[in-house]
């Protein structure tokens, strides 16, 4: 299992860097770069694709909003812990999706989740998922999305071929991702099953 330091000095080897760091909060010139990078790196890369790994589900908290000018009814607010959502199900009926909005709260204080459903969950990209969860060809991926951004940032010569690495490696990511997600239809069948059986039943008749 990966662990971030080993992702860091993996970063740091792309550059032909030979220094490496042991501890994040040390103050070599490699840590310093790297805690200044790392969220941004791995948050860029979180945002590519609706990873499985970072996949989280969670009940919506509800927001006392003036919904008097927007198109939707109920106003929540938007996990803390939130990257990008992926979508908004009623509470208890995870593959009834429904349309939603992102706005801004009527203080301008924070983003919201608008939806018409009273009682609204989200499914969304996990901010910050253990590195022991990373598949392979994401550490790989991160790897090259880190370097690239500590090359840019201190100027080196070489951070094109950085970024070039890291969009080759990020589709490779993706498409492993997409082959070990099994078809949403295999998941919701059983559910459909049992709420409309006489449907089904009849399906099965005429088939």
């Amino acid at each position: 299992m990966i662990d971030q330091i080993q992702i860091i000095n993996l970063a740091l080897a792309k550059l032909s860097d030979n220094n490496t760091v042991q501890n994040l909060m040390e103050n070599s010139p490699e840590a310093m770069q790297a805690r200044a990078h790392w969220d941004i790196a791995l948050h860029a890369l979180l945002s590519e694709h609706p990873w499985d790994f970072a996949k989280r589900q969670r009940r919506l908290a509800p927001l006392d909003e003036d919904t008097s000018l927007s198109p939707y009814e109920f106003h929540f607010a938007y996990p803390a812990d939130c990257i990008h959502i992926r979508r908004v199900f009623p509470s208890g009926r995870t593959y009834d999706d429904v349309p939603y909005a992102i706005a801004l709260s009527s203080n301008g204080s924070q983003s919201i989740i608008q939806c018409n459903h009273i009682d609204a969950a989200a499914e969304y990209t996990f901010a910050t998922p253990p590195t022991t969860s990373f598949p392979v060809q994401f550490v790989s991926a991160l790897a090259w999305r880190l370097a690239a951004e500590i090359a840019l940032a201190t100027g080196r010569p070489n951070a094109g071929d950085m970024l070039q690495a890291y969009s080759i490696t990020l589709n490779e990511a993706k498409l492993r991702d997409a082959r070990e997600r099994g078809p949403r239809s295999q998941v919701d069948g059983g559910w459909l099953k049992s709420r409309y059986p006489a449907q089904q039943a009849q399906q099965q008749g005429q088939s």
